[in-house]
């Protein structure tokens, strides 16, 4: 056996009777991913793009896109003071507002050993617990 052969055959993985190579380290063969799919909100967003309805406004008649409407709907109804409608518009426009929650273990400090200046100088004087 040629030192070739030697080389490629510490390389080489034996798998259902066929020879597969490995990735160099640090290399994938799929970079991006399984592409995402969404097939049921594709084709709703298709059909309220095109579907078109007939709305009267300033007692006109118009036709405007299903999902044109539907935003009408929502902003009329977050106008008249309905808060469904109103958050739904805010969090999709603005996103949801970040939930924060409590890690001190009930107001206790995670790590008790630590003093505030301490912490301080570990995470920045406006990252470390607050003092009450």
């Amino acid at each position: 056996m040629d030192e070739d052969q030697k080389q490629s055959s510490k390389r080489a993985v034996k798998y259902n009777g066929g020879t597969l190579y490995p990735f160099q380290p640090g290399q994938t063969g799929n970079p991006n991913g399984r592409p995402r799919t969404r097939p049921i909100t594709d084709a709703l967003k298709k059909f309220l793009a095109e579907e078109q309805v007939e709305i009267r406004v300033g007692g006109k008649p118009i036709k405007i896109s299903a999902i044109d409407a539907l935003v009408r709907v929502g902003v009329t109804q977050a106008l008249k003071g309905d808060p469904r409608f109103y958050k739904e518009i805010m969090d999709r426009s603005d996103g949801k507002v970040q939930e924060l929650l409590d890690v001190t273990s009930g107001g206790a400090p995670l790590l008790p050993g630590l003093t505030q200046e301490q912490l301080a100088r570990a995470f920045g004087p406006d990252e470390g617990p607050d003092e009450e």
